[in-house]
């Protein structure tokens, strides 16, 4: 009879514990939404701070691409671009799409993995990788591949990536754990789409070499803007790199 008072004595202790334990997480977790919910000051960045982003990078010259209003309302993006950029060396031309603003969780939800699926693509393949820009700059980002459509095929290519307060992330999660803290907030965030369109579909991944040849050339100039709009950086001790464990190396 003890030994049962015992056993369901360490069960109570044992569920007790559980739901202390869930408790305490789900704190955390609203308190990072709440973080992320909530701009960072009362300014907000300035709508033609992207409009300083060159129309020539390297071999590629763009031109502005308007947006449909119903989109640029939903986006909740303080500073917005969408250019298409041509290459002077070939026929290739890719879409810039980048986002920014200080409501954070708002601009995080037009992902490339949700927003493209709810229109109709089927996402056939994602890849992690990080690109080496240069000595300094090391851009870890997603590739995916989408299509739709089968008498005429449609795919498109997407490379994505994100800059939280100057610094270069593949995407949220990988932000959250190496650089916010319960006690911090961010000033801004902006989301980088490079977009390669083709009606046929191809299999030497050349599609994925101009997304990440477009990356390359277009990098430093865009993470060059975006940390002009942070003034008040955290110290390198306050952070860890982004680039750790960001992804498989891609020189290619």
């Amino acid at each position: 009879m003890a030994k049962h008072a015992q056993t369901n004595k360490s069960v109570l202790l044992a569920a007790s514990t559980a739901i202390i334990l869930m408790l305490a997480l789900g704190l955390m977790h609203r308190a990072v939404l709440a973080r992320l919910a909530t701009p960072a000051g009362e300014i907000h960045i300035d709508p033609s701070a992207l409009d300083k982003f060159p129309k020539r990078i390297d071999h590629w010259l763009g031109t502005a691409t308007p947006l449909d209003e119903k989109i640029v309302r939903t986006t909740s993006a303080d500073s917005l671009i969408n250019r298409q950029y041509a290459s002077e060396k070939t026929s290739d031309k890719v879409s810039l799409y980048i986002a920014c603003g200080v409501r954070t969780s708002e601009i995080m939800i037009h992902h490339p993995e949700v927003c493209y699926p709810a229109n109709g693509w089927t996402l056939r393949q994602r890849n992690v990788i990080q690109l080496s820009v240069n000595d300094d700059l090391k851009l870890p980002c997603r590739i995916f591949e989408f299509s739709r459509g089968t008498v005429e095929q449609e795919n498109v290519t997407v490379l994505h990536y994100i800059v939280v307060d100057g610094l270069p992330y593949r995407d949220i999660s990988l932000a959250r754990s190496s650089y916010w803290r319960l006690t911090e907030r961010v000033d801004y965030i902006a989301q980088i789409q490079i977009i390669y369109s083709s009606k046929t579909s191809t299999t030497d991944d050349s599609a994925g070499q101009i997304v990440r040849g477009f990356a390359r050339d277009s990098a430093p100039a865009i993470v060059e803007l975006l940390r002009s709009l942070k003034t008040n950086k955290p110290s390198a001790e306050e952070r860890i790199d982004p680039n750790e464990s960001a992804g498989v190396a891609d020189n290619g």
